[in-house]
């Protein structure tokens, strides 16, 4: 027992050592960033004693406090706009702190350190300018991360001059749950919108984020703006589930929601006037991410008849569907009967149309919108021939001159 309180005692004593020294670097670090200031002091009245050694007496006096004054206007100058990226107060402190050090040395090296008064603007000036800058140390120490109030400022900014965009700002306009909208500020004639689309992949790697997260465009207002979008490239790499159809017995003259962009936006497609292709190569989702997507939305409107063939998988994708599709073909024969009975009801469709005053299909006009679906396309194309391809580019055109608004 005695052995094991001997341990448990030493094991103790380690962890107060540990954490004795810990507790002993961190003090010091803390005393380490507020030193500086503190620092400089005695060298700044060093500074000022030599200069009224070398060049306070004679006619030397006048030349040394013009040369001094004329360094403390360029010096602060130079403060001023090196330190452009910082907020007001620190741009205004590091610039008047400049001045305010060069104007002692200068009258240091005039009147000489041992005059009441320059000793006492050393003493009070020393004092105060020192605890300012301490001060606001302290400040931004304790707030970290936590204390900033534009996060992606704070990152686009702790990266941007590598990127060679210093002199651009970026702020927050508009937070959501999956993306961010910003507003990013070019130097005007320096930068420009297409300078910054080139070195978006610089950007991402600046700031820590994943390769896709920023999509940049330009402001149509002001070309030294540009309008950034971040979002989550990752989150396209799991399924995302379906909701459901968007408007279930709405028109389908009403944007269909076949999915999400990658900014968690609804996509909203509207479908009348318009012909739809998906491409991709063998596995992509073609048949399931677009044949089941959107047809899955447009089969819960009221006003639309669905039209489809596949003679390649025949039952497999759209099978399912089949209660709810006006007419499905899976054999060559069908899929050229489907083209050719459409055909034949285009122009009595657009007579209808024309008597009752409508210039393209619109809801309540009568008739339902028809929507022609067919799978693996290249299959039907071969299936229909020479001929039924001139009648399927015929029904094209023609649908979509009926279907599009007039201009």
């Amino acid at each position: 027992m005695a052995a094991k309180n001997t341990l448990k005692s030493t094991q103790l004593a380690t962890v107060d050592d540990a954490s004795w020294d810990r507790f002993k670097a961190a003090q010091a670090s803390k005393l380490a960033t507020l030193a500086p200031p503190w620092l400089i002091w005695p060298v700044v009245a060093g500074i000022g004693h030599a200069a009224h050694t070398l060049w306070g007496t004679g006619p030397g006096v006048a030349w040394s406090a013009i040369g001094l004054t004329l360094g403390t206007g360029v010096l602060s100058g130079v403060t001023w706009l090196v330190s452009h990226t910082r907020g007001i107060l620190g741009r205004g402190s590091a610039t008047v702190t400049t001045f305010t050090t060069g104007m002692w040395v200068t009258s240091c090296s005039v009147a000489g350190i041992g005059q009441p008064v320059v000793t006492w603007f050393f003493l009070a000036g020393g004092v105060t300018v020192c605890t300012g800058w301490n001060i606001r140390t302290v400040i931004r120490a304790k707030t970290g991360l936590s204390g900033v109030t534009d996060p992606l400022a704070f990152l686009f900014d702790q990266g941007k001059d590598s990127t060679g965009l210093d002199g651009a700002r970026m702020a927050t306009v508009k937070a959501g749950e999956r993306k961010i909208e910003a507003a990013m500020a070019l130097p005007a004639g320096q930068k420009t919108v297409g300078d910054v689309q080139k070195k978006t992949e610089h950007i991402e790697g600046a700031m820590g984020l994943p390769p896709g997260t920023l999509s940049v465009a330009a402001d149509t207002d002001r070309a030294d703006r540009a309008k950034v979008t971040l979002s989550d490239p990752r989150i396209m790499r799991a399924p995302i589930p379906w909701p459901g159809p968007s408007r279930p017995g709405g028109s389908i003259a009403e944007p269909v929601r076949p999915g999400v962009w990658q900014d968690g936006d609804d996509v909203a497609d509207t479908i009348p006037g318009s012909h739809r292709q998906f491409m991709g190569k063998t596995g992509s989702g073609k048949s399931i991410g677009g044949a089941w997507d959107y047809l899955a939305e447009i089969i819960t409107r009221t006003d639309v008849a669905v039209f489809a063939a596949d003679i390649t998988k025949g039952e497999q994708t759209l099978g399912p569907l089949r209660p709810a599709l006006h007419r499905f073909e899976t054999t060559k024969q069908g899929v050229r009967s489907l083209i050719s009975d459409i055909e034949a009801q285009l122009k009595p469709r657009t007579d209808w149309l024309s008597a009752r005053g409508y210039v393209n299909w619109e809801p309540g006009c009568g008739l339902a919108y028809w929507v022609l679906w067919l799978e693996e396309f290249p299959d039907i194309g071969d299936a229909l021939g020479d001929k039924g391809m001139e009648t399927f580019l015929r029904l094209l055109k023609a649908v979509r001159s009926a279907a599009e608004p007039s201009s």
